[in-house]
């Protein structure tokens, strides 16, 4: 008799252990569920409002490309047009060279590669928002998973960009210094009213360089460059344009080997620095740009993961 109370008891105990371990796990399992849905909750918000701002963004960009394809009816740009104009003819009026004409000058032809890139740029962010804010409304795993794998392809491309820029930059901006100096071939001198005249004279206005790494990228690069300006016959080291002083009573001897008194920093450089020269904002601006990719596409995997969870719960009848 007694032996059986005491099996009795043990079968309870067994029982009671089991039990509370059985509950202890559902309990666990629920926790678990709860806090990854609650985060995918966070997440899709968070998704949604981050992408419905860069569907604005997308918009905007678009905007502005289309408008850059006719700028000078936009006041600021005709303004530094007109200013750009202003100067441009005080140099021709200082050398004497009056007889020709910088009317033509047109920041629309400046801006035409910008624009294009303005209007590529936008239509890609649209595309890539309406995916990560349509996924996150509507709760669409395969939309969610397009854009994560699509912010993730950017941002390995950008980090790789950002490495090369920084250590080992001769790659990136070798390319770059390539290409401008490729737009040196069609420029001709203060009296060219071509495209690539015009375009350098305002780079060179505008940043205050001459040249691509100096003035001495003229002479290696600018094959249809007018070295004899004026009629004295004087032979002009660097375009009039990259003067520091202002060309008065047909004196141009600040371009002239003689007395060269001229911008000493490469376009290229100037432009660099005003862009990404301040390594510390730069870090910031790059730092914030991925950790914001990251958080996006761990956020949109985590919300796709608990779509896909969901889907497979079958309805209980009976």
């Amino acid at each position: 008799m007694q032996v059986s109370l005491n099996v009795r008891k043990l079968n309870m105990k067994f029982r009671n252990s089991v039990g509370y371990i059985l509950d202890l796990d559902i309990e666990s399992n629920d926790m678990s569920f709860i806090g990854e849905e609650s985060i995918a909750k966070a997440g899709r918000c968070v998704i949604v409002w981050l992408n419905s701002m860069f569907v604005v963004i997308g918009v905007v960009m678009v905007a502005i490309g289309v408008i850059l394809k006719s700028p000078s009816d936009v006041g600021f740009i005709k303004a530094a047009e007109n200013a750009i104009k202003i100067a441009l003819n005080a140099v021709l009026k200082g050398t004497y060279l009056t007889n020709y004409s910088i009317s033509s000058f047109n920041m629309s032809d400046l801006f035409s590669g910008i624009s294009t890139g303005m209007i590529v740029g936008g239509i890609l962010i649209l595309f890539l928002s309406f995916f990560g804010c349509c996924g996150g409304c509507f709760k669409m795993s395969k939309l969610l998973i397009v854009y994560s794998i699509s912010v993730g392809v950017f941002l390995v491309v950008e980090l790789i960009v950002v490495i090369l820029m920084y250590a080992a930059p001769s790659t990136i901006q070798g390319s770059i210094k390539d290409l401008f100096k490729r737009t040196m071939e069609d420029f001709r001198g203060i009296q060219g009213e071509n495209i690539a005249s015009l375009g350098w004279m305002f780079v060179i206005y505008e940043f205050e360089c001459c040249g691509v790494n100096s003035y001495k990228d003229f002479h290696n690069f600018a094959p249809q460059w007018n070295r004899y300006p004026i009629d004295n016959g004087t032979n002009i080291t660097a375009p009039i344009t990259c003067c520091k002083s202002l060309i008065t009573e047909g004196d141009i001897s600040c371009a002239t080997e003689k007395g060269l008194n001229i911008y000493e920093q490469g376009c290229f450089d100037a432009i660099w620095d005003k862009v990404l020269g301040k390594p510390l904002y730069a870090g910031l601006g790059f730092t914030s740009m991925f950790v914001f990719q990251a958080v996006l596409i761990i956020f949109s995997a985590i919300l796709s993961k608990t779509i896909t969870d969901d889907a497979r719960i079958e309805p209980i009848y009976g």
